[in-house]
């Protein structure tokens, strides 16, 4: 995604991708736009993701919310086993009772621990307290295709690679499966430095950790650099290393928002990645870029197709617009960055150069 507007910093249920997995649906991210009368005025706000689960099967989940009172009005997923679209599981707020329905004969549970999760459920306080994450701690395995696919899904920004030492830990435990620690030993020679050698955690003597870098010098003598002493483009390689080694080696559908995604990096770096991990990848996952970079839309690189690049722009009330570049009627042999940075597409901002005379 290209243009004004274009970032996914806020992004409420989308910037969080263990909210399936959450005891509540954190009240901090629901919020209406505060710029328009019609949107402040919104009783209820929505969310709806449909995806392919590792057993190929289509999944639906959506969640409504009561932006004023600040509760789950409906929870609901569908599935599709044999192409008809059914529902899975049900959990709707009737006002008129002001109590939950739930339904959970689809996912064939006995009675016992129907009213065990219902029972959770409102000890909970089942108001803002989501259904999924129960029916997942109950260990209910029909469900299990919409918890792995969140948990398989990410959102990666800048904020995420700063905080170096946050992704210690993890890279830590990942460091010691040989696949990955082979991979991304290979994939830095190959996009950053061929004198990379190794790479470890060590302990510090006030229980903190740092990641090293280490480097053959011309004596053929092991150096060490911690990863803090590196350029921030290596640095966000460092961050992104997990999702590249998992998008490249998993074989189930994955969602992965890419938010600022040429900060820091060379733009054959960008198309090396994009070409060898995302257009290779055989699976039915989806990357979303939310970009400024013009590069990426261009035909030098030539990455995307017409009907893979969507354009954001304030509209009229200062909200965002989302419309693909197929409605600008646009050849796909032409160059997009060109007429994009004309002007051609929208989604540019309104600059006048009469405006910043020195």
């Amino acid at each position: 995604m290209l243009g004004i507007n274009t970032s996914f910093f806020g992004g409420g249920f989308l910037s969080d991708k263990s909210v399936m997995r959450n005891s509540d649906i954190q009240k901090k991210f629901i919020s209406t736009f505060k710029l328009d009368k019609t949107y402040r005025e919104k009783e209820s706000a929505s969310f709806e993701i449909i995806f392919i689960g590792e057993d190929e099967i289509k999944y639906k989940y959506y969640l409504e919310v009561d932006l004023n009172k600040k509760i789950i009005l409906k929870e609901v997923a569908f599935y599709s086993p044999n192409g008809q679209e059914k529902i899975l599981f049900e959990k709707v707020y009737k006002k008129s009772s002001k109590k939950y329905n739930y339904n959970f004969e689809p996912l064939s549970i006995d009675i016992k621990r129907e009213e065990a999760i219902r029972n959770t459920s409102i000890n909970e306080n089942e108001d803002d307290v989501l259904l999924i994450s129960i029916l997942e701690r109950f260990k209910v395995i029909k469900i299990f295709p919409i918890t792995n696919f969140a948990k398989r899904s990410g959102f990666l920004k800048n904020e995420n690679v700063k905080n170096l030492h946050s992704l210690i830990p993890s890279f830590n435990l990942a460091l010691k499966n040989k696949n990955f620690k082979s991979f991304i030993l290979n994939l830095l020679k190959e996009i950053i430095d061929k004198s990379i050698f190794d790479i470890k955690v060590e302990k510090l003597f006030n229980s903190k950790e740092r990641l090293l870098i280490i480097r053959k010098n011309e004596k053929n003598e092991e150096v060490e650099f911690d990863l803090r002493e590196e350029s921030s483009g290596t640095q966000k390689i460092f961050g992104s290393l997990e999702f590249l080694y998992s998008f490249s080696t998993s074989k189930n559908s994955e969602f992965i928002l890419f938010d600022e995604f040429e900060n820091d990096l060379h733009p054959l770096l960008m198309e090396y990645i994009i070409k060898n991990f995302v257009h290779s990848n055989k699976s039915r996952s989806q990357v979303v870029f939310a970009t400024h970079s013009t590069t990426l839309i261009g035909k030098t690189l030539n990455l995307f197709r017409r009907d893979q690049i969507w354009l954001t722009q304030r509209g009229y009330n200062n909200n965002t617009e989302i419309y693909p570049l197929t409605d600008c009627s646009e050849r796909s042999s032409e160059d997009f960055e060109k007429y994009y940075l004309y002007g051609r597409y929208g989604a540019i901002m309104g600059l006048e150069d009469e405006d910043y005379e020195l």
